[in-house]
C-alpha cells in the first residue's frame, strides 16, 4: 500500500492531547485587510505551479508586528525566461544572488510587505504580497551564503 509519505512517523488519535483538542476551537482564518505589514522570511523553496508546471521560487513570510502577528503569507517569483529578469530583483532582496542559492532557504530578513486581496481565476479571493522591501535594519544577506572558514572556536584548521 502506497502512502503519502512513507518516511513520516505513523501516529493515531491517541497521540493527540485530548485536553488541547477539546479546548481548541476550529477557526477559519479570514483574509488579511489590504495594507502594509512587517514580516520576516521563514522559508523559501523551488516549486512548480500545479496548473502548468511553471518553475518558481516560493518565499514564505511571517508577520511579526501588530494584530496579525504570526500569520503567514507566500509570494512566488516565477523562473521562466520571460519573468526571470524581474524575479531576480525580488530574489536579490531575499539574499538569493546565485543560482545555487535557490537550493537553500533564504536568510531570515525583515521586510515591509504590501499585502492586497486578489481574486483568482477560480473566483476565490486570496491575500497576495504585492511588494516586499527589505527593512534597513537587516544584515547583509550575502553573509548567509558566505563560505564558513575555521573551526567552531573561530580558529583555522
Amino acid at each position: 500500500m502506497d502512502s503519502f509519505n512513507s518516511n513520516a512517523p505513523q501516529i493515531t488519535s491517541k497521540d493527540i492531547n485530548r485536553e488541547i483538542w477539546d479546548a481548541t476551537p476550529a477557526e477559519e482564518l479570514a483574509l488579511l485587510p489590504r495594507g502594509e505589514y512587517v514580516g520576516r522570511t521563514i522559508d523559501g523553496r523551488l516549486m512548480t505551479s500545479q496548473s502548468k508546471g511553471t518553475p518558481g521560487y516560493q518565499a514564505t513570510f511571517e508577520i511579526i508586528e501588530g494584530k496579525y502577528a504570526g500569520r503567514r503569507l507566500r509570494h512566488t517569483l516565477w523562473l521562466t525566461e520571460k519573468a526571470l529578469r524581474r524575479s531576480k530583483v525580488g530574489l536579490a532582496q531575499l539574499g538569493i544572488i546565485d543560482l545555487q542559492h535557490l537550493d537553500s532557504p533564504p536568510p531570515e530578513l525583515i521586510f515591509n510587505l504590501s499585502v492586497v486581496v486578489r481574486k483568482g481565476d477560480d473566483e476565490i479571493e486570496r491575500n497576495e504580497v504585492a511588494r516586499f522591501i527589505a527593512a534597513p535594519t537587516n544584515p547583509s544577506p550575502l553573509d548567509h551564503f558566505a563560505p564558513k572558514f575555521g573551526n567552531e572556536n573561530g580558529g583555522v584548521n
